[in-house]
């Protein structure tokens, strides 16, 4: 549906509201899930006595409002921290499927071409023929299935990974900026992203 407003024409919804008058409301997150729970406070006077004066009871109830609201307060923080680091982490994922899972998988296909050549090599050294081609496919899922455990569990690789990063960091020329680069197949790298 289209009205002409001020010599242009207008797209109306099924409201008759023009679109470009539409206001949106701001959305919020839903109220975290959370359970209530209560403590009670208790007040001694170590041993004299005594009753709490009236300004001493007000004191105690305001500081316990306080530490509650505080409390309360970080909470909030908490979990909307959980929250973002939950989105940042599928936000990397999803990354990681469109781009680097690309990447992972040419490095692996690199490391297959190199195992099969050496097994290669040491048949021929024992006299023996060339891997067939189920031995090589055997292989294969040995060395991918091997890389792919090895982003979770390899403390001596990650080790050495990290040694050699630490040993060889990025040249910047003056002026750049180092910009995080994605590096394929690094030892126990989901592990540190869970």
């Amino acid at each position: 549906m289209m009205k002409e407003i001020e010599g242009k024409p207008r797209k109306q919804d099924e409201d008759g509201i023009p679109e470009e008058a539409k206001q949106w409301e701001d959305l919020s997150y839903k109220p975290f899930l959370s359970e209530k729970k209560q403590f009670a406070v208790c007040c001694s006077t170590l041993g004299q006595n005594r009753e709490f004066s009236s300004e001493e009871k007000f004191f105690v109830v305001k500081t316990i409002a306080m530490f509650q609201e505080q409390w309360t307060k970080r909470e909030q923080i908490n979990l909307a921290l959980d929250i973002e680091n939950k989105i940042s982490s599928i936000a990397f994922d999803t990354q990681y499927k469109k781009v680097y899972v690309k990447q992972d998988d040419k490095e692996i296909e690199q490391i297959v071409e190199e195992s099969i050549i050496a097994e290669n090599a040491i048949k021929h050294e024992q006299g023996d023929d060339e891997l067939n081609r189920d031995e090589r496919a055997l292989l294969r899922k040995k060395v991918i299935f091997s890389q792919y455990t090895k982003g979770f569990w390899a403390p001596d690789s990650a080790m050495e990974f990290k040694q050699k990063q630490k040993d060889n960091p990025p040249i910047l020329l003056e002026g750049e900026e180092e910009v995080e680069k994605y590096i394929p197949l690094v030892p126990e790298f989901w592990k540190e992203k869970c």
